[in-house]
């Protein structure tokens, strides 16, 4: 049980990491060669902003359950890691 505090550092990591992976992909679109020559795109800019959002939001709730995850196993908790395991995929 005393690796579980430890376990809570990989959030905060992967909300940091979501954020920068976000801001840089979010405005890769603007910034791509093709863009600015006038071709066309398979996405506008503005849904490819929210798709990287959207996976980025996806990391770091997925994130959130492994915490949880890996209490319920390091104690046995047989229903409370199929809860931890059940929230990741949400």
């Amino acid at each position: 049980a005393h690796g579980a505090n430890l376990a809570w550092v990989s959030v905060p990591l992967t909300a940091a990491s979501a954020a920068v992976v976000g801001f840089y992909f979010s405005g890769a679109v603007t910034s791509s060669p093709g863009a600015a020559d006038g071709q066309e795109t398979l996405v506008e800019a503005g849904e490819y902003a929210v798709a990287v959002w959207t996976i980025c939001a996806a990391a770091v709730l997925e994130a959130t359950s492994d915490p949880g995850w890996l209490y319920a196993q390091a104690n046995g908790l047989i229903s409370r890691r199929v809860m931890a395991e059940g929230s990741a995929l949400v």
